[in-house]
C-alpha cells in the first residue's frame, strides 16, 4: 500500500516541477507562489530593535546617494510593528507589518521642520514616499534592502552610532525638538529654543521656555517623572507670533509629565492625555 501511494505522488511532482519554468502564463491563482521578497519560511534575521542608516535609494542599478551632511535613519521597535527615525530633517515614525519577505509601512507621521540645505527637503519627501510604497525586504551582506513598488529600493547599512539607553537624568541638559499629542507632532517655531536642565540629584529642573527662565521641583522613580511647582520670570515677547503660546503649552505639558524614556541622544517625556515632549541632547 505504501508503494501505490508514493509512486503516483512522485509522478505528479515530476509533472509540476518543469511547469515552474514555463513563465507567468503557467501560474494559477491557487498556486503557492513565494512572495517577491523571497521564499516564505527562510531563516531571515530578526529586525527587532535594530537600527539602520540609509546609504542610497532609487534605481538599484544606479542608486542615488544621500546628500553629504544629511543622515536618514530607520529603527525598528522590539515587536517589529513600528518604526521611527530621522528623514534627513524631520523625525518620523509609523506602523510596520512584516510577513516573511513582505513589508508594509502605514500611518507615517513626521515633524514639520524645514532645512535650508539645498535638496534635503526633496530628498526627505522622496524617502518617505518610497517608504510608504515598500513591498519586500531582505538582509544581504549585512545590508537591509527594501524594495518598493516600481522596483526602486532603499538600501541601509547597520547604524553603528545607535544611542544607548540611560537610566539617570542627573546633570543632563536637553533642547526641545517636538511637541505632540497622539500621532500629531509639531516642531518648534523656527528660530526659537526651549531647554530643560536637571540638577545633580534630579530633584529640580530649570531652563528657558523660549522667552522666560523657569524652574520647578522634580521627582523621579524608575521611569516615572513628576514636575511640580513650576515658576518662571514674567517677560513678554510674541515675535515671532505664537511664541508665548508655545511657551505656555510647554509649561503645561511639563507639569503633566508622567514617565520618560531616555538615550544618550534623546529624551522623551510622556504626559497626561497622550501628549509628549521630545528633546535632543544639548
Amino acid at each position: 500500500m505504501r508503494k501505490s501511494i508514493l509512486i503516483p505522488a512522485l509522478i505528479a511532482l515530476a509533472l509540476i516541477v518543469p511547469a515552474a519554468g514555463c513563465g507567468a502564463a503557467a501560474v494559477q491563482a491557487g498556486d503557492n507562489q513565494p512572495p517577491p521578497g523571497g521564499m516564505p519560511g527562510l531563516n531571515r534575521p530578526s529586525l527587532a530593535n535594530t537600527a539602520w542608516v540609509l546609504e542610497g535609494y532609487g534605481n538599484p542599478a544606479a542608486l542615488t546617494t544621500v546628500i553629504n551632511g544629511s543622515r536618514i535613519t530607520l529603527k525598528w521597535n522590539s515587536t517589529v510593528d513600528g518604526v521611527g527615525g530621522n528623514a534627513g530633517c524631520n523625525i518620523y515614525g509609523g506602523k510596520a507589518a512584516i510577513h516573511d519577505g513582505m513589508v508594509t509601512f502605514s500611518d507615517i507621521y513626521q515633524t514639520e521642520m524645514a532645512s535650508l540645505t539645498p535638496g534635503v527637503m526633496e530628498q526627505e519627501a522622496k524617502y518617505l514616499t518610497l517608504l510608504g510604497s515598500a513591498e519586500t525586504w531582505n538582509v544581504e551582506n549585512g545590508k537591509l534592502v527594501i524594495t518598493c513598488k516600481g522596483g526602486d529600493v532603499l538600501t541601509y547599512s547597520k547604524d553603528e552610532n545607535v544611542p544607548t539607553s540611560i537610566s539617570s537624568l542627573a546633570n543632563t541638559t536637553w533642547s526641545l525638538n517636538t511637541i505632540g499629542t497622539g500621532e500629531v507632532a509639531s516642531s518648534l517655531i523656527a528660530g526659537t529654543s526651549i531647554t530643560l536642565n536637571f540638577n545633580e540629584t534630579t530633584t529640580a529642573v530649570g531652563g528657558t521656555g523660549g522667552v522666560n527662565a523657569y524652574g520647578g521641583d522634580c521627582q523621579i522613580n524608575g521611569s516615572e517623572i513628576r514636575v511640580r511647582d513650576i515658576f518662571s520670570t514674567k517677560m513678554f515677547k510674541d515675535d515671532p507670533p505664537g511664541l508665548m503660546n508655545q511657551e505656555s503649552r510647554f509649561f503645561e505639558l511639563l507639569g503633566k509629565a508622567v514617565s520618560f524614556k531616555a538615550t544618550t541622544a534623546q529624551l522623551t517625556i510622556y504626559c497626561q492625555d497622550g501628549a509628549f515632549l521630545v528633546f535632543k541632547a544639548a
